[in-house]
């Protein structure tokens, strides 16, 4: 299992985990969408008053239902409500790649 955190969140912020085996650098909202063409989906969650959000990646918790194979990678980004001068929007973190093993 490997922890996946994300920091500099706005405080309690509304997002989910993002999950793809391909990267891509696609534009949405106020930031840039690392995976792609599929991407799967965790459940929603919130990020902390202190604006970070972490969560353990194992072999079985994978949001497409199926087992992580040993030695692939799967590439993961956290995609948040945001402001941009006053106005709604959505953002993203950085993407990190996991490697099983």
């Amino acid at each position: 299992m490997q922890k996946s955190p994300v920091q500099s969140l706005p405080a309690s912020s509304f997002g989910f985990y993002l999950m793809g085996t391909n990267q891509a650098n696609i534009s949405v909202g106020a930031g840039q969408l690392c995976i792609g063409p599929t991407v799967h989906r965790y459940l929603d969650s919130l990020s902390a008053v202190q604006g970070t959000y972490a969560f353990n990646v194992g072999l079985r918790d994978l949001p497409n239902g199926q087992p992580a194979m040993v030695n692939t990678t799967q590439i993961f980004q956290f995609w948040y409500r945001d402001t941009v001068h006053g106005l709604a929007t959505s953002n993203f973190s950085a993407a990190a790649s996991v490697t099983f093993r």
